[in-house]
């Protein structure tokens, strides 16, 4: 996949430099696909049940909640973020998650009630949304916007349709904006992009379904008491007493203070968040291959298709930590 911005210095800088001689970019720029162009009426099934299912747990989106914390607590540069997430984790998530899986109320177990309810609900969710596709402003290059009309999820059998009015949040749109570029001539390649999808919203809707309120504001109290930070602590270093994070000019030795205070902090944000987890207005990143069917040989495009691989993240902790979604969709016009 390029992004535009690489199409650019292809073009500016000869196919010689920066990769621009990769079979991508010059069946790119050289192809001469059928036209594709227009609008199209696109149906998919999400797979959004990342966070409840494929051995994620919710100790580990609190372990990413924690780390992230820590991470902006002690100052470490945004181009540095990701990477610094990435050490922690891998010195210090695994504790973390373990300690949390360890003292989870029943329903948030990974074979809780709630868990299974919202990892089935949210495994094939139908989407319904209008795409409209137009040749960028670089030769090659792909641009688009996709409205989102309607989702409809299952619970016990009763599909349950939402509008866009439904889960958004006051002066949020249900669109995407797409960009990317050809890649073929029967392929283009989108690049990520963010679905202002209200994740936290569908989750809180589907839950209810399942446990009223009462029982939804226990369970996410349950949850914030679980992260005991003065246990949690002591346990994480054991003998240690700290742990070094050493990035490309960035150098800082985490300590017990550091740890318990991101993890209150961690905790106070847990008490805003549905089921202690998800901002209401949790966004999703999606974004892959798309095939082009010109059936017909007519050259105009009837059909585009998701290619094997087409998804993204639900973004409730930072990448690339955040659970995976996957989406399949055929659009036509």
């Amino acid at each position: 996949m390029r992004p535009q911005k690489e199409l650019l210095l292809c073009l500016l800088l000869g196919t010689s430099l920066y990769g621009c001689g990769s079979e991508d970019v010059v069946s790119g720029l050289l192809s001469d696909p059928a036209d594709w162009t227009g609008t199209y009426t696109v149906e998919a099934q999400w797979d959004l049940s990342g966070p409840f299912s494929d051995g994620q747990t919710v100790g580990g989106v609190v372990a990413g909640f924690v780390l992230g914390e820590v991470i902006g607590l002690i100052g470490v540069p945004e181009l540095l973020q990701q990477t610094a997430q990435e050490a922690l984790s891998e010195s210090m998530g695994a504790g973390i998650a373990d300690f949390i899986d360890g003292q989870l109320p029943p329903a948030l177990a990974p074979d809780g009630p709630l868990v299974e309810a919202l990892s089935l609900a949210l495994g094939s969710v139908a989407m319904e949304s209008d795409l409209v596709l137009e040749a960028g402003t670089l030769p090659g290059s792909v641009e688009g916007k996709e409205t989102f009309t309607a989702l409809t999820y299952w619970v016990d059998g009763i599909s349950h349709r939402l509008t866009p009015a439904d889960l958004q949040i006051e002066g949020v749109s249900l669109e995407a904006e797409w960009s990317g570029n050809v890649a073929g001539d029967d392929r283009l390649d989108i690049d990520p992009h963010p679905v202002e999808l209200q994740y936290g919203q569908l989750v809180l809707t589907v839950a209810l379904l399942v446990a009223d309120e009462l029982e939804l504001q226990a369970i996410q109290e349950e949850l914030a008491s679980a992260l005991d930070c003065t246990t949690l602590v002591p346990l994480v270093f054991g003998d240690e007493s700290g742990i070094e994070l050493d990035l490309a000019g960035f150098t800082h030795e985490i300590d017990e203070d550091d740890l318990i205070s991101g993890c209150d902090s961690a905790q106070g944000l847990m008490g805003e968040r549905v089921l202690g987890l998800f901002a209401l207005d949790t966004k999703v990143e999606v974004g892959g291959g798309v095939r082009l069917v010109d059936a017909d040989g007519d050259r105009v495009v009837e059909q585009i298709e998701s290619a094997a691989g087409h998804g993204g993240h639900v973004n409730v902790v930072p990448e690339p930590f955040a659970p995976n979604l996957s989406v399949t969709f055929t659009a036509t016009r």
